[in-house]
């Protein structure tokens, strides 16, 4: 898992990681996300430091992942299909404890 971790130290890793993993090649991802093949590529490739935030969650989405992962490799808590099942009072109940914990944190 650690080996896994290593590989994915960049937007561009995590980008190739996860076209790769569906199968697809960097012209069909492009299409998918509403951009250029040599975009993609060059995402990938690490010499596009400057993604636009439409373009960023446009591949977020397409991968079903959030921002945060795509963007630091931080990992998700859940996944949005999960927080998408959420009722409004379990969604609130979840940040609130979760703000509660930091606080707690930050107390100690």
């Amino acid at each position: 898992m650690e080996a896994l971790k290593m590989q994915l130290n960049t937007l561009g890793d995590r980008v190739q990681y996860k076209r790769q993993t569906l199968g697809l090649n960097i012209s069909q991802l492009a299409q998918k996300c509403e951009t250029t093949p040599v975009t993609i590529s060059a995402i990938e490739k690490g010499n596009n430091n400057n993604p636009t935030l439409k373009l960023l969650k446009n591949i977020a989405d397409f991968f079903d992942v959030s921002l945060d992962w795509l963007v630091y490799g931080r990992e998700e808590i859940i996944t949005r299909e999960q927080y998408d099942q959420l009722t409004e009072f379990e969604r609130k109940f979840i940040k609130e404890y979760i703000e509660f914990c930091i606080d707690r944190k930050h107390q100690k």
